[in-house]
């Protein structure tokens, strides 16, 4: 809007301002609510020589100001103190104009207040392979087929340990991806002393999974339940499965979803950096393969190539550039 306030500035020189404006079908009144709004004076006091004949003296600005500012009314909506303030004649003017004084000086009315959110922090490990987490979800597929995807994810480094698409989920389809887990960390060289977080679904609260848990010096943790915390992790890593990835392709069958959820988790695992990390894949947080000499790597990375852009600018034969 100011480009174009600007321009027809410009060429009102040359041209009548209402042929500037049959030419680009701009009404005279959009014409000129833009032009108070963006070339009035920021100064609510003394001359301007930019005002319009039409627009608020600098007394009545004032007195715009104190109303609304002010904790005596602050009990009273802007459309309410319109005409209260006609009513008491301290004011004549239409609910645009307090709307767009109050937008360009920024008033802030005494009854507004910034509420801080406060976000609680989940639970947070401090090693590879200390916090499990076990969840599932469900997708369909175009011929009308439900499938379920379960992973188990490793709460330190983000790292999709297992993961699993099946039909039907249960007991031993917990228990079965557990015991590939617990494998895939003794093939990768990793100690393994986990807790296993997880909800309280009939695939995780049953006497198959309690068994195999207790058998294998694992820990189990009902969300909510055992702890505080819930299973908000998992969770997380299935709504960027299907908002990144799934929710973009055609899922034909369960192969075809199957194909595609490893390919998206190795992805996850080997290629994407993480900014949590400052760079590092889960993958190499997992195998404590990343140290601070990385992350300064990328900080220098950034600094020679801000050297570099400002030495091509100079650098260049363009009078304008130059």
């Amino acid at each position: 809007r100011k480009k174009i306030v600007m321009a027809i500035q410009i060429s009102a020189k040359l041209n009548r301002i209402r042929d500037c404006l049959r030419a680009i079908g701009l009404s005279k009144k959009i014409y000129a609510q833009w032009l108070s709004e963006f070339f009035l004076c920021q100064s609510e006091v003394g001359p301007c020589d930019q005002r319009r004949p039409h627009q608020l003296t600098a007394e009545e600005i004032q007195t715009m100001r104190r109303l609304v500012t002010s904790k005596k009314y602050s009990h009273v909506s802007v459309h309410s103190l319109c005409f209260l303030a006609q009513r008491a004649k301290f004011l004549f003017c239409s609910i645009d104009s307090w709307y767009k004084y109050i937008r360009i000086f920024g008033w802030i009315r005494p009854r507004q207040k910034s509420e801080e959110r406060f976000y609680r922090e989940g639970i947070r490990a401090k090693r590879p392979n200390e916090i499990w987490h076990i969840d599932a979800t469900q997708v369909k597929t175009t011929d009308g087929e439900t499938v379920y995807i379960q992973v188990v994810y490793d709460n330190y480094s983000r790292y999709v340990i297992a993961w699993k698409v099946t039909s039907k989920i249960g007991g031993l389809s917990t228990v079965g991806l557990l015991a590939e887990a617990k494998s895939k960390v003794k093939e990768l060289g990793c100690q393994l002393d986990s807790k296993v977080m997880m909800d309280g679904g009939p695939e995780n609260d049953n006497g198959n999974v309690l068994n195999f848990i207790t058998s294998k010096s694992l820990t189990r943790l009902i969300a909510q339940v055992d702890v505080h915390f819930s299973n908000s992790m998992d969770e997380s890593l299935f709504r960027s499965l299907k908002s990144n990835f799934l929710n973009t392709e055609v899922l034909c069958s369960k192969s075809d979803v199957e194909q595609k959820v490893d390919f998206y988790f190795n992805e996850h695992n080997d290629t994407i950096p993480k900014a949590v990390f400052k760079g590092a894949t889960p993958k190499e947080m997992f195998l404590n393969l990343w140290s601070e000499s990385n992350v300064q790597e990328l900080k220098s990375g950034l600094a020679l190539a801000r050297e570099s852009r400002a030495l091509a600018y100079s650098q260049r034969s363009c009078v304008a550039c130059n």
